[in-house]
């Protein structure tokens, strides 16, 4: 009976399993249990180790297991705290539940049915990590997992020895992989995301806020967590000066802090990509990483997208129609530099853009008018009054700025400290710009990247969030301004990792900074075979992010394209829906043949064997030697049957030798008519006379 066939047979009578069983299912349900803690409150591990302490006090008979009353109660007080600690999460609320149950259940495992419903809730605990995280690591510890805990029904199903088990189950495993990967392929997404639970992947997720205040941007500044990865189709390159990556944009303005206003509700037409080949034309292949807000980012400024579920805000920004509480990849086709003005932004702005703080302080609204008086209201004139203020007034660029806080804020900024992160200087720039008279709006984002030289793409972490501005000109419609850029031109043509690390460095000489710049470029030794490794993980980890988890809808209507099949729609799904289950349940069923129809081979010729050792015993028996025992052993019987018939000997060890080699070893030198032969001259008329 083979081991789907056992665990189907499973009752609840059933006598426990064997004595190593239990040590298998405790690691299984461990692996499957850990993961899960990243999701859930303090309460799911607590719960989850007083039930695994007191089925290990049950199995060193410390304890008996406790009556069906206690395990009601526990698996209540479980269920309280999923409703209380959980609440208005499906998700947490779905995962909670599988804890209780499989920490509950641990509390009563007795029979083999029990082990097989424990180990069958640790493949649905699992698994139902890929809600919550789709990363590579956690990948490989799902595969390690699914191995051991299969390994645990095996010794569930009777099993005593381990690598004989773990050899079946590895088997098992592998078996599975091509249809796995059939369905992967072929089974159709579904176009959007399906949200059946309200899904996050984690809390407290760091990046870029909606609304901008003071410090915001410099938070981000020590985070190397990973905000997006970027893949330029075609392999051009881009000035790093040039790589701003567009993100919200912010319109209501109060100084030196801004929010979105309701312009952003507006939602812009969707356009048509410029042909691939024209200058300054940049398709992306933008994998990003979980933040619960709707804006995407993309190169400034994009033009066209690939993705279903993206749309254009009125701010030329592009956000998704559903938070991104995943990882997503999206493709978005970006005009950089714009050189030339889009048609849309030749209308003069609504007054919205012109709008200033009310108690926007007197010595900053003087300046800006003392620009538009001696430029005589000329905006591209008053833009260039004001880099040269930023220039000429002994401004710093600065990580620790300091705090600015209050309605003068702005004004401490301008005319007392002039210390500022990009944050400091895009929204006093861009407020100056208003109370001068220039449509201005403030966007967010990053600026810069980190290219990979194994795969060429650029990963882009938190610390690379910027600030930036853009002016409205006539004729010219809205062009990018960074006031960083007067104050700290190196930050942006090194990168933000570069610029920190020669600020750290302090007053260098010209040829000093070259050669600072080329150390860091080019390390030795350990620095360098540590930096190939995180380049290594960081290829592997992005194509896992690009083949794997971004394999979604847009994915597979290309492969199928490639396949012949244009129409991806409604029909389209159906078929493929059809084909897919069509082609995994034809792969089981010929798998499942293939495997009926050995076994049956291998039945056959293990029944002809036998028959062939049946006819010699009861040869031998006939002529005095007394029948073998159930538990006699071949070699035994045949030592005792040399003895009562010395004089054959020979046919004796002969047929014993053919019998253990095709029955027990891998039939080398031997097969089935030899053994048939020897028995058949297998003739002792010798003993009968005596």
């Amino acid at each position: 009976m083979n081991a789907l066939a056992q665990i189907a047979a499973a009752r609840p009578g059933d006598p426990p399993p064997p004595g190593r069983a239990m040590g298998w299912m405790a690691l299984s349900v461990a692996l499957a249990v850990i993961p899960t803690f990243f999701y859930l409150p303090l309460w799911a591990p607590l719960y989850f180790g007083a039930c695994a302490f007191w089925r290990w006090r049950i199995e060193r008979r410390v304890r008996a297991i406790p009556p069906g009353t206690l395990r009601a109660a526990i698996f209540a007080l479980g269920c309280v705290l999923v409703a209380v600690f959980a609440s208005g999460d499906g998700s947490r609320q779905a995962l909670g539940f599988l804890i209780v149950l499989t920490s509950a259940k641990l509390l009563e495992l007795r029979t083999r049915r029990d082990y097989i419903i424990t180990a069958l809730l640790a493949y649905f605990l699992i698994l139902s990590g890929f809600f919550f995280n789709q990363s590579l690591p956690l990948a490989l510890y799902t595969v390690v997992s699914l191995l051991i805990i299969t390994q645990t029904l095996v010794m569930c199903c009777g099993a005593t020895e381990t690598r004989p088990s773990l050899r079946l189950a590895g088997s098992m495993c592998l078996q599975t992989l091509p249809v796995v990967v059939l369905l992967f392929v072929f089974f159709p997404r579904l176009e959007g995301q399906l949200n059946l639970f309200n899904v996050r992947s984690r809390t407290g997720l760091p990046g870029i806020s909606e609304n901008l205040r003071p410090g915001e941007i410099a938070r981000l500044a020590e985070s190397e967590e990973i905000a997006l990865r970027a893949e330029i189709v075609g392999g051009k390159a881009i000035p790093p000066a040039e790589l701003y990556w567009r993100g919200p944009v912010l319109l209501q303005c109060d100084g030196l802090a801004w929010s979105p206003g309701r312009f952003q509700l507006e939602r812009g037409s969707p356009k048509q990509p410029p042909a691939a080949d024209a200058p300054g034309i940049y398709t992306c292949r933008i994998t990003i990483e979980p933040h619960e807000n709707r804006w995407v980012f993309a190169l400034d400024r994009p033009v066209a997208y690939a993705t279903r579920g993206l749309y254009f805000t009125a701010s030329g920004s592009v956000e998704n129609r559903t938070p991104l509480r995943r990882k997503e990849l999206y493709i978005v086709t970006s005009r950089v530099p714009q050189r030339t003005p889009l048609p849309e932004d030749l209308a003069p702005p609504a007054p919205a853009y012109l709008q200033t703080p009310n108690h926007l302080p007197i010595r900053v609204r003087q300046l800006a008018e003392s620009w538009k008086m001696r430029t005589g209201g000329d905006g591209a004139a008053i833009v260039a009054a004001a880099q040269s203020y930023f220039r000429a007034e002994g401004f710093r660029y600065s990580l620790n700025p300091g705090t600015y806080e209050g309605p003068t804020a702005i004004e401490e900024f301008l005319f007392e400290r002039k210390r500022g992160f990009c944050e400091h200087y895009a929204a006093a720039f861009a407020t100056l710009m208003r109370a001068a008279g220039v449509p201005a709006r403030l966007i967010l984002g990053y600026q810069g990247g980190r290219t990979n030289w194994l795969t060429n793409h650029l990963t882009i972490l938190q610390s690379d969030a910027h600030a930036w501005t853009e002016v409205w000109l006539p004729q010219r419609g809205w062009v990018r301004v960074d006031p960083t850029a007067e104050i700290a031109p190196e930050r942006l043509s090194l990168g933000r990792d570069q610029y920190a690390a020669l600020e750290q460095l302090g007053s260098l000489s010209p040829a000093e900074r070259l050669q600072a710049l080329f150390r860091l470029n080019n390390p030795t030794g350990w620095r360098w075979v540590i930096r190939s490794a995180a380049m290594a993980w960081d290829s592997v980890d992005h194509q896992w992010n690009l083949r794997v988890v971004g394999f979604g809808f847009d994915s597979q209507r290309d492969l199928w394209r490639d396949f012949g099949i244009d129409a991806f729609g409604f029909m389209g799904g159906g078929i493929g829906i059809m084909i897919g289950l069509g082609v995994g349940a034809g792969i089981s069923a010929l798998v499942l043949l293939l495997r009926s129809r050995s076994s049956d081979v291998v039945d056959r010729r293990a029944s002809a064997i036998a028959k062939q050792y049946a006819r010699f015993c009861a040869r031998l028996a006939r002529v005095g030697v007394a029948p073998r025992q159930p538990a006699e052993g071949p070699l035994d019987f045949a030592s005792r049957a040399v003895a009562a018939l010395p004089e054959q000997a020979g046919s004796i060890q002969q047929i014993t030798d053919l019998y253990i080699r095709l029955r027990y070893g891998r039939s080398t030198g031997a097969s089935l008519d030899d053994l048939k032969r020897a028995v058949r001259e297998f003739a002792p008329k010798a003993a009968r006379s005596a």
